[in-house]
């Protein structure tokens, strides 16, 4: 049977309104890819079941994407580690992403003496974010990095959550110097100690990632905030089905 015009430009119609629904609803959230496949959002929920509404699963997938390397390099035992690694120390600085901002802000944490990324008039740069981000040396140098000037703007990254979760993913994959290692390198098998940190007892493992974020405090004794990661971090392979590997702890290791 011939259908009239009017009724095919109905259906035309129909169909235009119904592709256009599905584009929608598809492109209402980020594409999980990468890390994804490994801290899916169900699993992302269950880590951190008390998150500040801040904290989104698709800023997270957006920042990730932003730092492909992230939990995609090394074996799979390694990209499993890593995730949870990553989360143990997200979890310490800011008990399960329930905070955003740095409780105790007395401290502005501006070393004046840093001529390369000077303290912008009036700004503190407390911890803010997935791992705190904290001092004026370290927004300057991960502004360049995560798209957005957050030595001038500091408390954008307590603003925007793609943002926020880019400043904790550049520290994670950026090394301090080159004589101290990214976490993603010690975790993944990319760093080899040096005489001089087999001498101060620095060895690849989780202990390492621990002296990296907070040694001079946490390493070279025994300490409760290290031994609280050190619990988040086994409990977290436990749930990802993988051995959290040798040398968790740094106790006998020099800080940097």
């Amino acid at each position: 049977m011939r259908t009239s015009s009017s009724s095919s430009s109905g259906n035309i119609a129909s169909l235009i309104l119904l592709l256009a629904f599905v584009v929608l609803q598809t492109g209402a959230s980020v594409q999980a890819q990468g890390v994804g496949n490994i801290l899916t959002s169900s699993l992302f929920t269950t880590f951190f079941p008390n998150a500040n509404s801040f904290y989104t699963y698709d800023s997270f997938i957006e920042a990730a994407n932003a730092y492909p390397s992230f939990g995609t390099t090394g074996t799979s035992d390694e990209q499993l580690q890593e995730v949870a690694a990553f989360c143990a120390h997200v979890t310490q600085e800011t008990s399960g992403l329930q905070y955003i901002n740095e409780i105790d802000q007395s401290f502005n944490y501006c070393d004046s003496s840093n001529t390369q990324y000077p303290c912008a008039p009036g700004q503190s740069y407390y911890g803010r974010g997935p791992l705190q981000i904290s001092w004026n040396y370290n927004y300057g140098a991960a502004s360049g990095s995560v798209g957005y000037d957050i030595l001038s703007n500091p408390d954008q990254v307590a603003n925007d959550p793609t943002l926020s979760f880019k400043t904790a993913l550049w520290f994670w994959t950026t090394a301090a110097s080159a004589t101290e290692p990214s976490c993603h390198d010690v975790m993944v098998g990319n760093w080899t100690p040096s005489s001089t940190d087999v001498a101060d007892g620095r060895e690849p493992g989780f202990g390492e990632t621990i002296n990296i974020i907070n040694g001079g405090i946490e390493c070279g004794q025994a300490n409760a905030a290290a031994s609280n990661r050190i619990s988040y971090y086994k409990n977290f392979c436990s749930q990802l089905n993988v051995s959290p590997g040798s040398n968790l702890d740094c106790q006998s290791a020099t800080p940097y």
